[in-house]
């Protein structure tokens, strides 16, 4: 059975922090932000790190273990985090770079210059960002095959 949860204990999150490394992410993970982890059969097959700033989240990033892709777990995955995000009115759903991935699922490339106006959680100069509106995000259907 597939399981998508918040980690429960330091050993997961360590085992996420391996599973970044493995993958060659980036590792933005601060002590405030939160890992949920897809589980099946006892075991991690994939996760995502974030982390709410008023009534935005920034993903860090969203990974499925290599061996399991294909199988829409992903979509599990994100819907699992946007669903938590829209239960603490989180508006908006950023990543700091560029991934196909979550193109196909619904975010856009922010075009233009970009500032903390435009982008109220970004404090840097930054080139690529995707943004997603958590609410137009379940507004569309999923990828769900229906018999």
């Amino acid at each position: 059975m597939i399981v998508i949860r918040k980690t429960k204990n330091k050993e997961e999150n360590i085992k996420m922090e391996q599973m970044i490394n493995d993958y060659s992410f980036s590792n933005n993970i601060n002590s405030s932000s939160i890992f949920f982890v897809l589980e099946d059969k006892g075991e991690i097959k994939g996760g995502c790190n974030f982390q709410i700033a008023n009534r935005y989240v920034i993903i860090n990033f969203l990974v499925i273990d290599k061996d399991r892709r294909g199988e829409n777990l992903g979509d599990g995955l994100l819907r699992s985090v946007l669903n938590y995000c829209s239960k603490n009115d989180v508006e908006k759903a950023y990543f700091i770079g560029d991934s196909n991935y979550l193109l196909k699922k619904g975010f856009s490339r922010i075009e233009g210059d970009i500032n903390e106006a435009k982008v109220p959680i970004i404090r840097e100069n930054i080139k690529n960002i995707l943004e997603c509106d958590v609410e137009d995000f379940f507004s569309k259907g999923c990828c769900c095959k229906r018999s």
